[in-house]
């Protein structure tokens, strides 16, 4: 048998109470840890952990890029090298 309530009562009577409130000052022992954490000279890194992957992303892809043009050079220059004229092009293969 189902409650009293519905479920989207149940969800708008959640809604209605909100977040619970945070806490107005810092855990105990935050302020002393950051000190000795600068004390001891740690510097947070000054590139993001999305720029270090997407620097990354863009060396695999010119990678991947610079591989795939190497392996069809041969592919890539043929029409190049041919006389073609816009006719051969529409009435038959360029090879």
């Amino acid at each position: 048998m189902k409650d009293k309530q519905t479920s989207w009562e149940r969800l708008a009577d959640l809604a209605k109470a909100g977040r619970p409130a945070l806490p107005e000052s810092a855990p105990f022992g935050f302020a002393t840890r950051i000190i000795a954490r600068w004390k001891d000279g740690y510097q947070p890194s000054s590139v993001p952990l999305w720029e270090w992957f997407s620097i990354r992303t863009v060396a695999v892809a010119t990678a991947i890029m610079l591989a795939t043009l190497f392996v069809n050079y041969d592919l890539l220059t043929q029409g190049w090298n041919l006389n073609v004229t816009i006719a051969d092009g529409i009435t038959g293969p360029l090879l």
